[in-house]
């Protein structure tokens, strides 16, 4: 991705100006590198600034697990929708229905889909379709998590991984 930073940058800006008024929760920015995060924001800004930081770019030698950094944006999903522990619950979350309580998600990863650390393609796969799985047993739809990979570069293998993520996750029980 380090070729295509800019492009990158310059795409965020204009999906986050799109989208930032429809977010009532504001625009989170995971990158996958654990140390730079940005939660709940409508600030395009800072969204921009975030992707400036030097530990946010990618390095030379750098490498990537998608399924590590998906992880952590589905583990944090399902803590918010999470349904209320124990006998008592909040108002809210006896008066509003399960559908209405979670949360809709769009996760939009931007890659060049090279991803050296991640485990084989099918593994990737499984995860995804556990993850979305795991959505529905918290009380929300499969639908209420959509993902959509956007591509940088033109890597033969990397184009091919996301051809089969996009055609054939549909065939582990995912929509």
């Amino acid at each position: 991705m380090r070729a295509y930073w800019s492009e990158a940058r310059d795409l965020l800006e204009v999906l986050a100006y799109k989208c930032k008024d429809t977010d009532m929760d504001g625009i989170d920015l995971m990158f996958t590198c654990k140390d730079v995060e940005l939660r709940s924001t409508s600030k395009v800004s800072k969204l921009l600034e975030a992707m400036q930081q030097p530990d946010a770019r990618p390095r030379p030698g750098m490498e990537t697990d998608i399924v590590e950094a998906l992880d952590r944006v589905f583990r944090r999903y399902s803590s918010i929708n999470a349904k209320p522990a124990g006998k008592y619950r909040t108002i809210r979350s006896v008066f509003q229905p399960a559908r209405e309580r979670s949360r809709f998600m769009t996760i939009i990863i931007f890659t060049d889909g090279v991803w050296s650390l991640s485990p084989p393609l099918g593994e990737i796969e499984r995860f995804l379709a556990n993850s979305i799985r795991t959505v529905a047993r918290l009380g929300a739809s499969r639908r209420s998590v959509t993902i959509q990979f956007i591509r940088f570069g033109d890597e033969s293998e990397a184009i091919k991984r996301l051809q089969i993520l996009d055609k054939e996750l549909s065939n582990l029980g995912s929509p």
